[in-house]
């Protein structure tokens, strides 16, 4: 099928209201790690879901292929590509994932990604129009997506630099008592709120609803999160994942 002919068609399927899902499940890929590894996804939109699973001895990648406005009678048909690699660095191993679609006019292609893996110190994730969660993790972190909420929860301490951004999505970032940071949220059109239930913290000048400035725990590193339509929640607690309301996490239905 044509580029043309296809785009035609989720033309008429979004207009009629008739349209329907299609997704495409790939082989589970497995890369061979010697310990802790960085993760870096970069995709051109769609859900990404980075989790620490100790039970594993090597880190695991899962893709589906996910098509909204999709002609029901239509054979499915492959429109992602995607790569991955462990690259070595000074500071250790990096699994980079990279996920394209050569053709996507109506936005109506997705590529929703889980990466595992028993150890996680940093990750960078950048997409477009999907959620991003990421559970267990330690280090850095950068995220970065479009239209999509951004969950971030983890026993481990976080006292390294933190950056989340979203255009129309909430942000939450549950850790326990042993992290640390400046606290520096935006919700242009929502509320930014620190609950802090463990630990020391301070609230510091020209907070107001919509921006919040704060430290915890007397840390030095940057902890900066930008939504312009949702609201940004801090939680510090004691069980950060095991602790969180069910309908916070919703594990994905293609596992």
């Amino acid at each position: 099928m044509n580029p043309l002919t296809f785009y035609l068609i989720c033309v008429f399927f979004a207009l009629s209201g008739c349209s329907t899902k299609q997704v495409m499940t790939f082989p589970q890929r497995t890369l061979e790690i010697a310990g802790p590894i960085a993760v870096n996804v970069e995709s051109f939109a769609g859900d990404v879901t980075v989790i620490v699973d100790e039970s594993l001895q090597n880190a695991t990648i899962d893709v589906v292929q996910r098509i909204e406005a999709y002609a029901e009678n239509e054979e499915p048909i492959k429109q992602i590509d995607w790569t991955s690699q462990i690259a070595r660095s000074s500071s250790g191993e990096i699994l980079r994932l990279a996920l394209n679609c050569d053709s996507n006019p109506l936005q109506t292609v997705f590529a929703d990604t889980v990466v595992r893996a028993p150890s996680i110190d940093s990750v960078t994730i950048r997409t477009k129009k999907g959620n991003v969660d990421v559970l267990g993790v330690t280090g850095t972190l950068e995220i970065k997506t479009s239209d999509g909420d951004v969950l971030v929860a983890t026993p481990l301490p976080m006292n390294e630099r933190v950056t989340i951004e979203t255009v129309r999505g909430d942000i939450h970032y549950r850790v326990r008592e042993e992290s640390a940071g400046k606290i520096d949220l935006t919700a242009i059109s929502g509320t930014a709120a620190f609950n802090m239930r463990f630990g020391e913290g301070i609230i510091l000048p020209g907070t107001t609803g919509e921006k919040l400035k704060a430290s915890f725990n007397q840390g030095q590193n940057d902890i900066v999160m930008r939504t312009v339509e949702g609201d940004i929640t801090v939680d510090i607690v004691q069980n950060p994942i095991g602790d969180m309301p069910p309908f916070e996490f919703k594990w994905p239905l293609w596992q």
